[in-house]
């Protein structure tokens, strides 16, 4: 599936990405998530989607650190949570992490998710895209374009 992608920007959380034309994007649906995109609905099968969330580090930690006590607070939180790989890696020329796991939507099935987390200004930052496992290797490549893509605004410090 090809998918045309068009320039999103959070003018008030200072980040840009590429997005697919067609989906959704709901900003700021709750604090510290301040966007929300989503493929058009298929009826019942899980809508593939792109979370952006942005928290406070407390000072002086790294991004491993950031994310320390990321993996026990998703096994509680997600059914049949499977951390499938977890890494180090450069995003933009910055220290950053690369996450992908799998858990259970209960009535929609296994769903496979791609996280980068990196560090801005004190804050961290995660994308996240979810999508049903059995389509994840045909649209892991979207995934990718839109993390490559994405960008801080200019303004607001650099960590």
């Amino acid at each position: 599936m090809i998918e045309t992608l068009v320039s999103y920007e959070h003018r008030t959380a200072g980040f840009s990405l590429p997005l697919p034309e067609s989906w959704q994007a709901v900003e700021d649906p709750q604090p510290a998530v301040p966007l929300v995109a989503l493929e058009p609905d298929r009826g019942g099968i899980f809508r593939c989607n792109v979370v952006v969330s942005v928290d406070q580090v407390p000072e002086g930690l790294d991004v491993a650190g950031w994310q320390a006590g990321a993996e026990p607070m998703m096994r509680q939180a997600m059914q049949d949570f499977l951390l499938l790989d977890l890494e180090e890696l450069q995003v933009g020329g910055r220290p950053a992490m690369y996450r992908l796991a799998h858990h259970l939507v209960p009535d929609l099935g296994p769903v496979t998710m791609a996280q980068w987390m990196l560090l801005r200004a004190g804050r961290g930052h995660t994308l996240t895209f979810s999508i049903g496992t059995m389509e994840y290797e045909t649209r892991a490549d979207l995934f990718v374009d839109i993390a490559r893509g994405f960008r801080f605004a200019e303004s607001g410090g650099e960590n």
